[in-house]
């Protein structure tokens, strides 16, 4: 009886994958909402939602800051879609890069470990999820210590670089790149936003790329004041599809963005006495972007 019950389950599996990835991407579809930690709920206009082009006046997200220690912030804000009960929350964490020196860091084998490892074996005082990755290493470039680690990809990839310990960070969507003299790097997947520009595909789709489904995301941009801004989602489950997040990014005043890993991958680990936040990642990685003071 048992047996016959768990082949019936596993002959509906397929089905059930249909039915969830439906799900995850419908509720992409519908209206999004916004509050910060002690504001009232707002909607999310849908003139803003199908922006293209983002300025310093157009940006309509204005997120509680904290400063937790000099030259970083965080911030967190509500997301949601009614009718549907779930709150997403967005953690936000902006930083001031002339404070901090950010590194792009990988074991020398490759070998997966959860963020908090990442964390305490580098000492870092914020860390994220990094790279797109399969059993074979990394997908795309990683740049540790100046050391080309991995070789670059193009298809729709995004690069982070940064050139220097306290440079001014560099988010390019540019196939391949310049990548000589750069101290740390990465490419994450996809390209969002250039020059305060949405791409297209990323408001409305084409190209065969779906930006309704909604997932758990890690991304990244950078402000007109040459800020870093990294979001994590901070969900098991739900979380925000990839034209939610091109309109976040735009509402935030980002003036170029790409997304990291997520799904799985997502994980935040913050470090700071009084200010501690662990989001954690459903499997372990192998690339890891980490802050620590210069």
């Amino acid at each position: 009886m048992a047996a016959a019950a768990g082949a019936m389950l596993w002959n509906l599996q397929p089905l059930l994958d249909v039915l969830h990835r439906t799900g995850q991407h419908l509720a992409g579809l519908g209206e999004l909402q916004w509050r910060s930690a002690s504001g009232d709920w707002q909607a999310i206009a849908p003139a803003d939602d199908a922006r293209l082009t983002w300025s310093a006046e157009t940006a309509f997200l204005r997120p509680e800051w904290t400063q937790i220690a000099p030259g970083l912030e965080t911030a967190e804000i509500g997301l949601a879609r009614p009718p549907h009960p779930q709150t997403v929350p967005l953690f936000i964490v902006r930083l001031h890069p002339e404070r901090w020196h950010l590194r792009t860091v990988g074991y020398p084998d490759w070998a997966e470990h959860s963020l908090p490892e990442f964390a305490e074996k580098w000492k870092f005082t914020l860390a994220v999820n990094a790279s797109f990755f399969s059993s074979e290493g990394p997908i795309g470039l990683v740049i540790q210590d100046g050391v080309v680690r991995h070789r670059q990809a193009s298809r729709k990839a995004s690069h982070f670089l940064i050139d220097t310990p306290g440079g001014r960070i560099r988010i390019m969507n540019q196939k391949m790149t310049e990548i000589a003299g750069v101290n740390s790097g990465f490419q994450g997947f996809p390209a969002m936003m250039t020059h305060g520009r949405l791409y297209s595909y990323v408001a409305s789709g084409g190209r065969g790329f779906d930006v309704f489904t909604v997932d758990r995301r890690t991304a990244a941009c950078t402000d007109r004041d040459d800020r870093l801004l990294l979001m994590v989602t901070d969900t098991l489950t739900n979380g925000l599809s990839f034209a939610e997040l091109g309109t976040i990014m735009g509402g935030l005043g980002c003036t170029d963005g790409m997304a990291f890993d997520g799904g799985s991958s997502t994980a935040l680990e913050l470090r700071v006495p009084g200010h501690e936040r662990h989001i954690a990642g459903l499997k372990p990685v192998q690339v890891v972007l980490g802050i620590e003071p210069i």
